[in-house]
């Protein structure tokens, strides 16, 4: 078992964080807090396959990577035409506050919200964060705002690289939800992916969201991978 340290991680709580690297189950949770401690780690996170029987005191979730093959999954322009009034915009720049809203909400059922070891402003605060260095190309190639009229429906950020584009944040105002808005602006993703010279484009949910799952397949997404996410703290609590 190694630690690998998280700068940014670590950064941005305040106190030292790392990664686990190790090949097939972990030692027992005693021992993994004691290497933690003589390291100065705080928190530790680890990814796995397999559950780890040994760590049933610890946060866990299981997140669902999924795949749509490009340009295979592009459907033909009649199957794009969004709503009369849907139109997209590529933004860039600072993020207003209802955008902000958005990517804050787009955090709701991540790890980091799910784990009450962490104060629900630590994870508003990540994701303001993710957006705006989205909206300045630090770790996004486009930055995608659907709008209703002049209201703003939903958003979503993408990497263009190759040959895996990836999609970061996804979110659409709760009021119109339901309406095929999500949808459209995968839609638009998976084209721009493809024009971009990706041959997949993949994103990443909580298995238990169904509705978010359901979206990604109703757009040609498969599933591909999934991982069991474990949160190991020296001390249980709230930062």
């Amino acid at each position: 078992m190694e630690l690998q340290p998280l700068t940014w991680d670590s950064q941005f709580l305040g106190y030292s964080v790392a990664r686990i690297s190790a090949v097939g189950s972990l030692p027992p949770l005693a021992e993994v807090r004691r290497c933690m401690t003589e390291q100065g780690i705080r928190l530790a996170c680890f990814a796995g396959h397999t559950l780890q029987p040994g760590m049933a005191a610890c946060f866990v979730v299981t997140q669902l990577e999924l795949r749509a093959a490009l340009p295979d999954a592009c459907p033909a322009d009649s199957d794009t035409v969004a709503q009369p009034a849907l139109r997209f915009f590529d933004t860039y720049g600072t993020a207003d506050a209802d955008l902000t809203l958005l990517a804050r909400q787009a955090g709701w059922g991540s790890r980091f919200r799910l784990d009450h070891g962490f104060a629900p402003e630590v994870c508003d605060e990540m994701y303001r964060i993710w957006l705006q260095r989205s909206c300045f190309r630090e770790i996004a190639d486009q930055v995608l705002i659907a709008k209703l009229g002049s209201v703003l429906a939903g958003m979503i950020t993408v990497r263009f690289s190759q040959p895996v584009a990836r999609i970061g944040l996804v979110s659409v105002t709760p009021q119109l939800q339901g309406h095929g808005i999500g949808r459209q602006l995968l839609l638009q993703v998976l084209r721009a992916a493809s024009l971009a010279g990706c041959t997949e484009l993949a994103v990443v949910t909580q298995v238990q969201n169904l509705a978010a799952v359901r979206l990604y397949q109703s757009a040609g997404f498969r599933p591909f991978e999934m991982l069991h996410w474990y949160h190991i703290r020296v001390q249980e609590q709230s930062v």
